[in-house]
């Protein structure tokens, strides 16, 4: 027999879109409050670099094989095969490990012909620079385990507790690099902050996922077609995201090699705009994905959707 779920009715629907909007709004608000202050604070070369290891943490080994949890969560909840459940977030969680400590040993083992050669970081900047590479293989490792906790609770559609957790990070993460730079500390001091604003919301992620997913369990047994279907499922997205890497590399490559670190903020801030219009727009989408799974049976309700 079909139920209703107050999940599915419009005005939840449109409710989850405010929250996943939050996650935009404020963060770009604090961006242009803090990005003037860093970039002054840390001169135009240092900003360059800073912004050059932020690109890529955001591209490199940070792939989303979490997205499986958010579609199959949404799908085993109405299909009551909630035992499964577990099986996709302990595989998820197993992917992340290992491409995670792959992506760490990959990094920290490139970071000086990354700088030297593929960058062509001036010298006096390259041992800072290789110590910032260090410290973003920290952030890429703590931001794959990220993903597993808001995977699901955006397949659970708790896009309030998401919502909220995420503009809290963002304000606490902002608002220290603002103090760190106003106050004078440098580029590998921001990161640090990073690192350990990153732990702090780790744990904060996790909990709420634990407490709100009864089903959550991470098992260290688990069928190895759930791997299978979690790795087929994310094969798109790893790939897209593989090209991206490629391309970041030669594009921030490219600039910073021919122009110098000074030039690449002149290009870094104001094509910062245009991924905030970006994740504005997905912000406004999120919603429809675990919805999407959820209806994947039910045409006339998806139509709708």
């Amino acid at each position: 027999m079909e139920t209703s779920s107050p999940r599915q009715t419009t005005k939840s629907i449109f409710r989850n879109v405010v929250y996943g909007s939050l996650t935009w709004f404020l963060p770009l608000i604090m961006s242009f409050i803090a990005t003037p202050v860093i970039v002054r604070s840390l001169g135009n070369n240092d900003y360059g670099i800073y912004a050059l290891v932020l690109g890529f943490i955001s591209y490199s080994f940070t792939f989303s094989f979490g997205r499986a949890i958010t579609k199959y969560i949404a799908e085993y909840r109405v299909s009551g095969e909630t035992d499964k459940i577990s099986d996709v977030i302990s595989a998820t969680f197993f992917i992340n490990i290992v491409v995670g400590l792959a992506g760490v040993v990959t990094t920290v083992l490139l970071a000086g012909w990354l700088v030297r050669d593929v960058f062509k970081i001036e010298p006096a900047a390259q041992q800072k620079s290789i110590t910032a590479i260090y410290l973003a293989s920290a952030i890429i490792f703590l931001w794959m385990f990220n993903q597993v906790f808001t995977s699901i609770l955006q397949g659970i559609q708790r896009f309030d507790v998401y919502s909220k957790i995420f503009t809290a990070s963002s304000f606490v993460l902002t608002s220290g690099n603002l103090a760190l730079a106003y106050s004078g500390f440098g580029l590998v001091s921001l990161l640090i902050w990073n690192v350990s604003v990153l732990c702090i919301f780790f744990a904060v992620y996790g909990f709420s996922a634990r407490r709100l997913l009864p089903e959550f369990h991470i098992k260290f047994r688990f069928s190895r077609e759930t791997l299978r279907l979690v790795l087929r499922y994310s094969a798109g997205i790893v790939g897209y995201q593989v090209a991206a890497n490629i391309l970041l590399l030669f594009e921030r490559g490219w600039i910073t090699q021919q122009l110098g670190t000074e030039s690449l903020t002149y290009y870094v801030v104001p094509m910062s705009l245009g991924l905030y219009l970006h994740g504005f727009v997905t912000s406004l989408v999120l919603v429809i994905f675990p919805l999407a799974s959820e209806l994947n049976n039910q045409r006339d309700k998806l139509l709708r959707l």
